[in-house]
Order: C-alpha cells, then sequence, then structure tokens
C-alpha cells in the first residue's frame, strides 16, 4: 500500500500563492491607511514648502533702492510677485513699541510675475511709536484654505522706511 501523507506539489503552489497574496494585500491596505494619515498629519509642512519654493513678494528696486515709503499712518511701496505661486492676499502687520497692529486681509492680491502699487494703512493708537513693519504673503491650497507665508514676508525696520 501506498502511504503517502501530504501536500501535492500541485497544491502547494497554490497555497503558497494565496498566502502570498493574501499577506501583500494586508500590507498594502496598512500602508495606504498610514499613507493617507500621514498626509493629513503634514499638510501644514506641505504649505510651508510650497510657501519656501513657490512664493517670493519683493518690493521694487528703483535706483538700488527699495520702493518703500513712509507717511502718516501709510506704507506706500510698489511689491512685485517673483514666485510661481499667486498671492491672493497680504497680511499686514505694525509692529510697535507696545503693541502690534495686525491687518489680516487687506484685500490685495498679486499673480505671479505681477507688480503694483499699494498703500497699507495703520492706527498708531496704543503703539508707542513704531519699530517694524512685515508684508506676509497669503496663498490658497487646492482645498480652498488661505495660508499665511510668514517665512516669506517683506520686513523692514521703520528707521529703514524713507519718508515720502
Amino acid at each position: 500500500m501506498n502511504d503517502k501523507r501530504g501536500v501535492s506539489t500541485f497544491l502547494g503552489a497554490i497555497i503558497l500563492v494565496l498566502v502570498v497574496v493574501s499577506v501583500g494585500a494586508f500590507i498594502s491596505v496598512f500602508l495606504r491607511g498610514m499613507t493617507e494619515e500621514s498626509v493629513d498629519k503634514i499638510g501644514g509642512e506641505t504649505v510651508k514648502l510650497e510657501c519656501g519654493t513657490e512664493v517670493v513678494l519683493k518690493p521694487m528696486v528703483i535706483n538700488d533702492v527699495y520702493d518703500v515709503c513712509k507717511d502718516t499712518n501709510t506704507i506706500k511701496t510698489t511689491l512685485i510677485n517673483r514666485g510661481s505661486r499667486n498671492i491672493v492676499d497680504m497680511f499686514f502687520q505694525v509692529i510697535g513699541n507696545d503693541d502690534i497692529y495686525t491687518n489680516s486681509s487687506t484685500g490685495y492680491a498679486l499673480t505671479s510675475g505681477q507688480s503694483d502699487i499699494f498703500n497699507f494703512t495703520y492706527s498708531t493708537a496704543g503703539l508707542n511709536g513704531v519699530r517694524q513693519v512685515q508684508i506676509i504673503p497669503m496663498i490658497r491650497s487646492a482645498d480652498g484654505t488661505t495660508y499665511n507665508c510668514i517665512d516669506r514676508a517683506y520686513s523692514a525696520d521703520i528707521t529703514q522706511i524713507e519718508d515720502c
């Protein structure tokens, strides 16, 4: 009598393929879940990367001097968007000795490559003198969320800004 016990070669190959496919499917589902979760968690980091590489807001330089001047409660400047992203708005801050004036939405926008003249007005109430001015570009992500590109801001000490 032939007492062969075990699995035939053909049946063994089929079982091996099924095990490999099921392990691969498990790993694929696991990694996909981890990737989506990671993208959600680092969404802000993605915007920082876009701000750092695609946003360049600078005052126009005329005769080797930045085209920025100050008048009573107003900063006048010609800005140019040298980046590849459209700037959808600008965040404007005036830093005083005792307080900070903030205009979180000026309504000013610049498409890529465009330049324009802007007048940023502010209130000196409570500032006790002006020390610094910041113009922070804002971009919009694919989902419609607007982000401040703080690292790409134009900042100037008030002593560096000439009178108009």
